[in-house]
């Protein structure tokens, strides 16, 4: 094969695997995120130990191409009603809900869940996220991760006492759209192996 005609061989395989490849489209991703505590049942800590702690709803509006990634925030407690001067013998489960609104996965809104623990550390508060601290829609698109690692533990969070940063303390987390391949690439693909082959064999024959 000369090179003129290598170089031809190797300019349809580029033009055939472009046409397979599928265009990147942003995809829309919706999530509202709440926190419901063991001891109340609800979104709130009321006077325990002489603690008020509420956990304000986050929401998110991301758009995000296949493979791509972006960070967010999942919520955040709010110290700012508390009146006791520290926080003692607070201890009770915590869990983290993210109700994904789009996409849907089978026409259904998907909820997720991630649980732990929030108590008092001396005169410190924390909330301890149990592991593992991602999960994936059931369709595999989405992924949701909580990024925080106070003290370098994954998971903890310090949260703020009412006197620092208003008293809020954020859940950060990361979402990330996985790719997967679309059915009409494969179709694509399909039809564009037989041709190189066929293109190939006539110009060897040639």
């Amino acid at each position: 094969m000369t090179i003129t005609r290598k170089a031809s061989f190797l300019a349809v395989c580029a033009t055939v695997l472009l046409a397979a490849a599928p265009a990147a489209v942003a995809e829309q991703i919706i999530f509202v995120a709440t926190g419901t505590f063991d001891a109340t049942g609800t979104s709130r800590l009321d006077n325990i130990a002489g603690v008020d702690i509420s956990f304000d709803t986050g929401i998110g509006v991301l758009n995000l191409e296949d493979g791509e990634f972006s960070f967010a925030t999942f919520g955040q407690f709010n110290t700012s009603l508390t009146d006791a001067a520290t926080p003692v013998q607070v201890d009770t489960g915590f869990t983290l809900n993210i109700t994904q609104s789009a996409p849907t996965f089978d026409t259904y809104d998907f909820t997720g869940s991630i649980s732990g623990r929030i108590y008092s550390e001396g005169s410190t508060l924390v909330m301890q996220f149990n592991g593992p601290l991602t999960f994936t829609t059931a369709d595999g698109r989405v992924r949701y991760d909580i990024l925080n690692a106070d003290s370098g533990t994954p998971g903890r969070i310090v949260i703020s006492a009412p006197n620092t940063n208003g008293g809020i303390t954020s859940v950060n987390g990361q979402v990330t759209l996985n790719a997967i391949p679309e059915p009409s690439a494969f179709a694509l693909m399909g039809l564009g192996i037989p041709a190189l082959l066929l293109f190939r064999r006539r110009l060897a024959a040639a």
